[in-house]
């Protein structure tokens, strides 16, 4: 068992090596001599191995991290936000600010205590029995509301119609009597003349 082992470490290895091998090929050249500038090359490998140490430095390890669980859980504990955010004060104004509203959600909840018996009548209990029957009325209430609204825009338009053709005709008589007052005056003015010959 052990030889194989060692045979499949070995054949690991040897795919490593050769691996390695190509990544020369690619970056140097066949014979490491291709027109490459191999100071150039490592100097470069080097700077790019020194960012990844810094910036692997600069992180926080995984334990450290676990080691900071604690203090957030305790730091999350609802006791210990109370008791670190508000002092006693503190807290008394919060009360004496909110003392109304309190005063008035109180009110709200006697109220429905004193109808509790109502609220949980027969009736009401039975009404949920209706719904079914209140949907189809609801559906009707809806198309005659639409159809009242598209009425709506009918009658105003004929209304505006009719408003239209009123001034229209209105105006058609204003003219059609000062057409006729003058006429009317050219002839008084012409029997005028008349009996006066």
């Amino acid at each position: 068992m052990d030889s194989c082992k060692d045979e499949s470490f070995t054949g690991q290895l040897k795919d490593l090596e050769r691996r390695v091998d190509d990544l020369n090929a690619l970056v140097i050249g066949q014979n490491g001599k291709d027109n490459v500038n191999v100071d150039e090359i490592s100097s470069r490998l080097s700077a790019f191995t020194q960012i990844i140490v810094g910036t692997e430095k600069s992180k926080p390890t995984l334990r450290e991290l676990f080691a900071l669980i604690p203090v957030l859980e305790f730091m999350l504990d609802p006791n210990y936000v109370d008791n670190s955010l508000l002092s006693g004060n503190a807290k008394f104004m919060i009360v004496q600010a909110e003392e109304e509203r309190m005063r008035k959600n109180i009110e709200s909840l006697q109220a429905i205590e004193k109808s509790k018996d109502i609220l949980d009548s027969e009736h009401i209990k039975a009404a949920r029995n209706d719904l079914p029957k209140l949907q189809p009325l609801g559906i009707a209430v809806a198309e005659q509301l639409d159809s009242s609204n598209e009425l709506t825009v009918k009658v105003r338009n004929m209304v505006q119609e009719y408003n239209t053709t009123i001034r229209l005709i209105s105006e058609q008589f204003i003219v059609w009597d000062d057409l006729l007052s003058k006429h009317e005056a050219i002839r008084e003015l012409q029997r005028t003349e008349d009996t006066c010959r």
